[in-house]
């Protein structure tokens, strides 16, 4: 574990509550980053030398957000998705969306008869997007390659900090109570893939479209996110330290 970290949470504690820097849910993790003298960025690399930190509220559901990583395939995997599965925007019906959250233990329904699931293939050494159409499987090539995910994961999250934080209104303005900090290392890749397998870490695709300004209309890829509820964690990590 980090001293340095170490060092500036319990600093950051003592403070008690801090008024949030930024409105909206990203104010947490951007106030904390802010406090460390971080500024903020969008880098895969950790946040503060070799350790990634992430930000929760006491209480609220805790899904943690691993990586986010565009799939690969024939032609542009995004737009294949859309073209073939999209369904209308609510707010503007005439463009097509996809916003979808799968994983490998179950399948989801993209159409009344289209299902979508995740798989693990080891012998190619990817992880797949299949889907079914009834009894028939859909030819689609959507896939991330174990090297791409190992990658990243050994770039960015080797080592994790979780923060948590009690949480405030006072006269519309947000305050938080740095209070918690656990510190995680990964197992191994092999732990990851099982995680997916077993359904444990889910796929959410969120494909959307800008909605005012120059670019109204035109496709929005938020990116396609790996996440973990965080009761899980230990599936693919072992916690080292916690105060």
């Amino acid at each position: 574990m980090n001293n340095q970290l170490k060092i500036k949470f319990f600093n950051i504690k003592r403070k008690g509550w801090i008024k949030s820097l930024r409105k909206g849910p990203t104010g947490i993790g951007y106030t904390f980053e802010c406090l460390l003298d971080k500024r903020e960025d969008k880098l895969s690399i950790p946040d503060f030398q070799d350790i990634e930190i992430k930000t929760f509220r006491v209480f609220s559901k805790k899904r943690l957000h691993l990586i986010t990583i565009t799939p690969d395939g024939e032609g542009n995997p995004i737009e294949l998705l859309v073209n073939n599965f999209g369904y209308p925007d609510k707010e503007m019906p005439k463009y097509r969306v996809f916003n979808m959250t799968f994983n490998a233990k179950e399948y989801n329904r993209i159409t009344r008869n289209t299902f979508g699931i995740i798989k693990v293939d080891y012998n190619e050494e990817k992880v797949k997007f299949i889907v079914e159409r009834g009894l028939f499987a859909k030819k689609i090539n959507i896939y991330w390659s174990f090297n791409l995910l190992k990658e990243r994961l050994e770039n960015k999250l080797k080592k994790i900090a979780i923060i948590e934080a009690y949480h405030k209104i006072i006269e519309g303005e947000e305050y938080f109570l740095y209070s918690k900090l656990k510190y995680y290392e990964i197992k191994d890749f092999n732990s990851f893939l099982k995680a997916i397998e077993n359904g444990y870490i889910e796929i959410s695709f969120q494909i959307g479209i800008y909605k005012s300004g120059i670019k109204m209309g035109t496709r929005h890829d938020r990116g396609t996110t790996f996440s973990i509820n965080i009761d899980n964690i230990e599936e693919i990590y072992q916690k080292k330290y916690e105060t």
